[in-house]
């Protein structure tokens, strides 16, 4: 029964500890005059802000659609991929580089 006990609590540790360890990231994407064909990824950042950055730096008129999104993983065959949180279809407030809808 010892032995049950151990290995259970030894396996709910590893799993804990591995979800504790995965590491958040963002990655950015630009759809020029909002056109899905058009479509630019930006490289992978580690936190909101720094995706967020990219995003500002990128969208240069109103048409321009921006979105950021966290840890996304390729899931299904076709390359769809799935993501825990997207950030998207905002606009910068006036005068600054934050977002309305969205704070970390």
């Amino acid at each position: 029964m010892k032995k049950i006990i151990r290995l259970s609590i030894f396996f709910i540790s590893t799993i804990i500890l591995t979800s504790c360890l995965q590491k958040t990231t963002w990655q950015g994407t630009y759809y020029q005059n909002g056109k899905p064909n058009s479509m630019e990824k930006s490289i992978t950042f580690n936190s909101y802000d720094k995706c967020k950055t990219w995003a500002l730096s990128v969208k240069s008129n109103a048409d321009d659609l921006i979105t950021c999104s966290k840890n996304c993983k390729v899931k299904y065959e076709d390359g769809t991929e799935v993501c825990e949180e997207v950030v998207r279809n905002w606009e910068a407030i006036p005068g600054t580089t934050t977002f309305k809808t969205y704070e970390e």
